[in-house]
């Protein structure tokens, strides 16, 4: 049987990045004086850069912005700097959660294995508390006290790119970041948020 350990890994991800560039095609000339053959080839210049943020639980977060310039891609990353800011300071509020309904209570009380380890029944002895969302503040179940201490929300933000090609490079406050590696912007002393890049066609 299949056993879990990284039960946070349930649940989806808050935010997720969808962008995409758009490059141009310069011609360069090429000249060989000895066979006197004159060929081209074209250089690949990135002028512009679009994305989206995708908020799962609240629509007010969603986003849209574009630039078109040479510099398009060291805003860019300046603008993840700011989300990964800001995402931290959503992820790391205490909210509490909503009000605890009659029907939560119910469910509370019947239940008879945890909510997040989901294998595991409740013993007699067993702690039970009421996790909920600290996004939502919407009660999710009852739960092992172990469990909902370890039960947290993903740090990680998926940015999933249109067509990029492999030679595209970050260049961002000296440091070249190639696509499809983790971008790390560091928050605090405890945790980081982080960019996955990914591709599709």
């Amino acid at each position: 049987m299949i056993s879990l350990s990284n039960y946070c890994r349930k649940e989806r991800v808050s935010f997720v990045v969808y962008a995409d560039l758009e490059y141009t095609l310069e011609r360069m000339k090429k000249e060989d004086m000895e066979t006197l053959v004159t060929s081209y080839t074209y250089n690949r210049f990135l002028y512009s850069i679009a994305y989206y943020v995708h908020c799962l639980y609240d629509d007010s977060l969603l986003k849209y912005r574009f630039r078109r310039n040479n510099d398009c891609i060291a805003w860019f990353a300046e603008e993840l700097k700011n989300l990964a800011y800001n995402v931290k300071t959503i992820l790391s509020a205490n909210v509490s959660m909503a009000d605890f309904t009659k029907d939560n209570w119910i469910k509370f009380n019947s239940a008879t294995h945890c909510y997040v380890c989901v294998e595991k029944s409740f013993a007699k002895d067993d702690t039970r508390i009421r996790d909920h969302c600290h996004l939502t503040r919407r009660y999710r179940g009852s739960a092992h006290s172990n469990c909902n201490l370890n039960y947290k929300d993903s740090y990680c933000i998926p940015i999933v790119f249109f067509i990029i090609y492999r030679n595209t490079t970050f260049h961002h406050q000296r440091n070249s970041h190639r696509l499809r590696t983790t971008y790390r912007f560091i928050t605090d002393n405890e945790r980081k948020i982080h960019f996955v890049y990914e591709t599709c066609r």
